[in-house]
């Protein structure tokens, strides 16, 4: 089964949009680790900023940062806080992101 990816830019300007998507992004920023406590025990999770692969013109990023194209914040639960498998910069393709206003 393949992806199939949707920006960013049509997920953040979707009346409606999907309850989840395969997203491909360029990761920007990551923040720290940390741990809260739920009903249903301590989870782990990380902050991070991803921006639509599709607008990260290298020519335009060199120059003015702001012109990048739609950036989203997202939050990474689980193993994969604490242990990502990338970086800032690395591009990232991410199957069945759910997604959701917090």
């Amino acid at each position: 089964m393949g992806f199939n990816f949707k920006s960013l830019g049509y997920i953040a300007n979707c009346p409606q949009p999907p309850w989840s998507a395969d997203i491909l992004a360029i990761v920007t920023e990551m923040g720290d680790y940390s741990e809260i406590n739920t009903k249903n025990g301590v989870w782990g999770k990380r902050a991070i900023v991803l921006l639509d692969w599709s607008m990260a013109d290298e020519k335009i990023v060199e120059k003015d940062k702001t012109k990048w194209g739609t950036k989203m914040n997202a939050t990474l639960w689980g193993e994969i806080a604490k242990k990502p498998t990338f970086d800032e910069g690395d591009l990232v393709g991410i199957r069945n992101v759910g997604i959701s206003e917090f």
